[in-house]
């Protein structure tokens, strides 16, 4: 047994202090409410940095793109007179501009399979609805003092849960299907055709 281990159940403030909502409504961590509002946050905590990441690099993504082709585009337009050509090797550069478009293809291919921009807006949508359950779990927990939560309560706050991380994870599935799967995606899976 570890000496220095806490022999106490963490406290509410300790179960939240890594998370970067705050928290306004005191609850039991251990009752069936407050297990589905740590689980929401545990959600929300990882959709939120995902989020982050995934916008990133979605502005990387396309500032290197645009970076790149400003440069290969400079550098194959460049002439030179024949005086600076001595210092300057013209088919230098055009063989920097040549790296630089190979650099952008490669670029474009990891945007292609992993469509950090969609997941962005994804997990901005699932972000949304997560929050919304929280904001209904928390405002539940500040009335459970005079009105106790009953099973049913529970189990619907735990459907719509499940309900979102499906949809979820289903949105995920049709975006990436065709290149896990390697199957193409008819206009049933995919009405928009995107």
């Amino acid at each position: 047994m570890n000496p220095s281990a806490p022999t106490h159940p963490p406290s509410l403030q300790e179960l939240l202090k890594d998370q970067r909502l705050p928290c306004y409504v005191d609850f039991d961590p251990r009752s069936p409410l407050g297990v589905l509002i740590l689980t929401v946050r545990d959600h929300l905590a990882r959709l939120g940095r995902d989020q982050r990441r995934h916008k990133r690099m979605t502005l990387n993504i396309t500032l290197l793109t645009v970076g790149l082709s400003s440069a290969s585009t400079v550098l194959l337009g460049l002439n030179f007179s024949e005086t600076t050509g001595a210092t300057l090797n013209p088919v230098w550069l055009k063989n920097c501009a040549i790296l630089f478009t190979a650099a952008i293809a490669v670029i474009n291919a990891y945007d292609a399979l992993f469509k950090p921009h969609r997941l962005w807006v994804r997990e901005g949508n699932s972000y949304g609805l997560l929050k919304d359950i929280l904001l209904k779990l928390e405002l539940r927990a500040a009335s459970a003092q005079t009105t106790p939560v009953t099973d049913e309560e529970i189990e619907a706050f735990r459907s719509e849960l499940a309900r979102i991380l499906q949809a979820d994870l289903e949105s995920w599935v049709r975006q990436h299907g065709e290149d896990l799967l390697g199957k193409p995606k008819t206009v049933e899976e995919d009405p928009a055709g995107k």
